[in-house]
């Protein structure tokens, strides 16, 4: 009787990778034949670097629609060629049976808007990635000033190119100015308050505020912590009854005190 179990089962199994397989063949035969039906182009969030306009150039472009049949597109070649663009994070390409191309696409997300020394303007994104400036597209975001040129190519971290020491990392200006980027944006209060960094000729740096037009003088990032809640507190309990327009320099740079000039 277990033999005979044995051998049922077995012969089930035999039949539903049978099915499987046959249903695989059947679907390679039908995507032979199907036509392209629609191309469906979405993105994760709601920035204008790439659009489906761009996309579809692309698609025209390449002749990666051609022939007019499902089963000739290649899905890696056109993520590929998606993911060339300086704008893209990441793409993702599906196909199915009736015909359609589904095409996902996630863009960077810029931190700063960076203006060098020679004036000249770009992007450093959440990832540490430096990014063109789009000519179709304006992103607000907290601008930083009068930083060194650098030869760091787009599209390549800013980041993962600081190699070395921590101590030789912190000297360096950009990865100091991505850290307090990236403080800035995850606070709510300075993310609002905040809208300039100047970085001066010392390599330390000085805020500039919405309210009160305020320049807060920072210097390093050296108790980035306590220099941030120390303001918050003037801030609150002082200029909550002075007035915010009362002060138009605020130095943090020393340790247990706040130095404020009218």
């Amino acid at each position: 009787m277990n033999k005979l179990k044995k051998i049922a089962i077995g012969f089930l199994w035999f039949l539903l990778i049978a099915g499987v397989i046959t249903s695989f063949s059947f679907s390679r035969i039908l995507q032979k034949q199907v036509s392209i039906a629609d191309t469906n182009i979405s993105f994760t969030d709601k920035r204008e670097f790439i659009t489906k306009e761009n996309i579809n150039n692309l698609l025209r472009n390449k002749n990666f629609l051609y022939p007019n049949k499902i089963d000739s597109v290649s899905l890696l070649s056109i993520e590929e060629a998606i993911k060339k663009n300086p704008f893209c994070k990441k793409a993702e390409v599906h196909k199915t049976l009736d015909g359609k191309i589904n095409i996902t696409i996630w863009q960077r997300e810029p931190l700063l808007r960076i203006f060098d020394k020679n004036n000249q303007s770009y992007y450093l994104d959440v990832d540490g990635k430096k990014l063109p400036i789009s000519n179709t597209y304006t992103e607000r975001l907290l601008i930083a000033n009068n930083l060194p040129n650098t030869e760091v190519n787009h599209n390549t971290s800013l980041i993962t190119n600081l190699k070395g020491s921590k101590k030789e990392a912190r000297k360096n200006v950009f990865l100091e100015l991505y850290t307090l980027g990236k403080y800035i944006k995850s606070d709510n209060f300075w993310n609002a308050q905040i809208t300039q960094i100047y970085v001066n000729d010392k390599n330390e740096f000085e805020l500039y505020t919405l309210a009160g037009n305020q320049k807060i003088i920072f210097g390093n990032l050296k108790n980035m912590q306590n220099k941030f809640q120390k303001l918050f507190s003037l801030y609150k309990d002082g200029f909550s009854k002075t007035g915010w327009d009362k002060y138009k320099t605020i130095d943090v740079r020393f340790d247990n005190q706040i130095v404020c000039k009218k």
